[in-house]
C-alpha cells in the first residue's frame, strides 16, 4: 500500500530492527509500526483541523495525513498517475463559462464510525466555513461560491460568483487542501470554531488509538474497515503498517541517534551535517534521491515572481534583464546551500554608459543588458564594481537560506530596497554580453 500523503518524507529506515527497539512503545509490535518525526503539540487535546484554535498543530501529529480526505490528490512524482481521484470518482466537470463545477463522488466510502460519506458532507463543509469566518477555508469559499447544491448523494454542484477554471484546486492536495468535514459530528457540536473534535472521526485509513497529554506523541491504528476509505479502494494489497506513531524526536542531532537506534523511521527535517553523516555511515537508511539534496523536492522551494502590474516589472525588457541575471538553479537550491564566500574585488573602470554588469557569483560569467535608462535607475543596480569592499563572509559556515545572486547587498533598514547597496562579489573579470530584448 502506498502513502501518497507523506509528500515530504526525507528518510525511511529499511533494515531489520534490533531487539532493543521492539519495546520502544509498549504493547505495539515494532515490526508493524511506522514511527514518524512529529513536533510537540501545544494543545494535545485539539483535533479540529478546520479551525486554527486551541493552540494545537493538528497537521503535525498525523491527523491531516492519516484521517482526512478530500476530492483529489496530485502525485508530486508526476507522470501518468499525477492526477488521483480520491473522494471524487472522476475529474471535475465545468460548464462552458466556468461558473459551475459538478463533482461525482465515490460510492462505498464510510467514516470510521460507520456513517456513509455522501454529498451532504461536502455541502456542509463549504456552507459551514462560509457561515463561520475564521475557519481554515472560509475566505476562499466565501470569495468563490455563490451557492452549492447536491441533487443526489453522489453529486455536488458548485455555483461560482465569477468564472474560475481552477476552483477545483481548493479540493486538490499537493500539500494541503480543503478537507471534508463529518456533518453528522459537527452539526451536533455547537460552535465549529470551538469544537475540539476529540476523538476525531476518520475518513482515512487510520483512527486515533492514544496520545500523550503533554503533546509528545500520537498513535494511530489501521481501521478494521480500512478498505472503505479512498486509500483502501486504491490499495492492491493489505497494508503492512498497522500502527503509525508521530513523536517529538528532539533536535537534529537526537534524530540521527534515534534513527540509528531504529526508534525513528521517517525524518522530516534534518540539518545538513546530520544528513551527510547518516548517508555516509548508516546502512539502514534510504533517501528519496541517491545524491544531494537527498530529500524529496519541496513544492514550496524558493522562486522568483514579478508583479507585472507594477513598474518597472511591467516592462518586458526589465523582466528579461532580471531573468537572465538570476541563476535560477541557485534560487531553487537556496534552501540547501550556504551563502557564497565574498572576497574583495579590485577597482575596475566603469562599464559603458548603457550597459549593466550583472555578476553571477560562483559562475564567474556575468551577463550584461541594454535596457532603458529609466528602468536601469529604478532597479538601482550599480554600473561598476565597488571601489573597496569591506565585508567578507566567515569561511566554513553553512546555513540554510536562499542565496542572493545579484551584485548588491540588502539595505540596512528592514523592508528597504534590497538592491540599494553594492556588495563585493567573487566573480571573475566581467565580460559584457548583450541581451536580445525581443519579448
Amino acid at each position: 500500500m502506498k502513502f501518497p500523503r507523506f509528500a515530504v518524507i526525507a528518510l525511511l529506515s529499511l533494515a531489520a530492527l534490533p531487539a532493543y527497539a521492539q519495546d520502544f512503545i509498549a504493547g505495539i509490535p515494532r515490526n508493524e509500526t511506522l514511527i514518524i518525526q512529529g513536533t510537540p503539540q501545544q494543545n494535545a487535546d485539539w483535533f479540529n483541523v478546520w479551525a486554527p484554535g486551541g493552540g494545537g498543530a493538528a497537521n503535525l501529529n498525523g491527523l491531516q495525513q492519516l484521517t482526512t480526505d478530500t476530492l483529489w490528490f496530485i502525485n508530486p512524482e508526476g507522470g501518468p498517475d499525477a492526477w488521483q481521484n480520491a473522494l471524487a470518482m472522476e475529474p471535475p466537470a465545468y460548464n462552458a463559462d466556468f461558473t459551475q463545477m459538478t463533482v461525482k463522488l465515490r460510492k462505498g466510502i464510510y467514516w470510521s464510525d460507520g456513517v456513509e460519506f455522501t454529498s451532504d458532507d461536502v455541502v456542509y463543509t463549504v456552507q459551514t466555513q462560509i457561515d463561520h469566518p475564521g475557519m481554515s477555508w472560509s475566505a476562499p469559499f466565501t470569495v468563490n461560491v455563490a451557492s452549492i447544491e447536491n441533487p443526489d448523494p453522489q453529486t455536488v454542484v458548485f455555483h461560482l460568483k465569477k468564472p474560475n477554471s481552477r476552483f477545483h484546486t481548493l479540493f486538490t492536495v499537493r500539500w494541503n487542501a480543503a478537507w471534508i468535514m463529518p456533518k453528522h459530528v459537527f452539526e451536533k457540536a455547537g460552535d465549529p470554531l470551538a469544537f475540539k473534535n476529540n476523538p476525531p472521526v476518520s475518513l482515512g485509513a487510520y483512527v486515533l488509538q492514544s496520545y500523550d497529554k503533554g503533546g509528545n506523541w500520537t498513535i494511530w491504528k489501521l481501521r478494521d474497515d480500512w478498505q472503505r476509505s479512498s486509500i483502501g479502494m486504491a490499495a492492491k494489497e493489505p497494508p503492512q503498517v498497522k500502527y503509525v506513531v508521530y513523536r517529538a524526536a528532539g533536535n537534529p542531532e537526537a534524530r540521527v541517534i534515534e534513527q540509528r537506534n531504529h526508534n525513528l523511521d521517517v525524518i522530516n527535517d534534518m540539518a545538513p551535517e546530520g544528513m551527510f553523516a547518516m548517508m555516509r555511515d548508516s546502512k539502514s537508511v534510504a533517501s528519496w534521491l541517491k545524491g544531494f539534496p537527498f530529500a524529496h523536492p519541496d513544492p514550496t522551494l524558493p522562486s522568483v515572481l514579478f508583479n507585472t502590474k507594477k513598474a518597472p516589472y511591467d516592462n518586458k525588457d526589465v523582466r528579461w534583464a532580471l531573468a537572465l541575471m538570476i541563476d535560477i538553479r541557485a534560487v531553487a537550491l537556496g534552501s540547501y546551500r550556504g551563502p557564497p564566500i565574498l572576497r574583495p574585488l579590485p577597482h575596475r573602470r566603469p562599464a559603458r554608459r548603457r550597459t549593466i554588469i550583472m555578476h553571477r557569483c560562483r559562475t564567474g560569467s556575468p551577463i550584461s543588458s541594454s535596457i532603458p535608462a529609466a528602468a536601469r535607475s529604478s532597479l538601482m543596480i550599480p554600473t561598476s564594481p565597488p571601489r573597496s569592499p569591506q565585508w567578507s563572509a566567515a569561511s566554513g559556515a553553512t546555513r540554510f537560506r536562499p542565496i542572493r545572486n545579484s551584485c548588491s547587498a540588502p539595505s540596512a533598514s528592514a523592508g528597504g530596497n534590497r538592491m540599494s547597496r553594492p556588495r563585493p562579489n567573487c566573480c571573475r573579470k566581467p565580460v559584457s554580453r548583450r541581451m536580445a530584448s525581443n519579448g
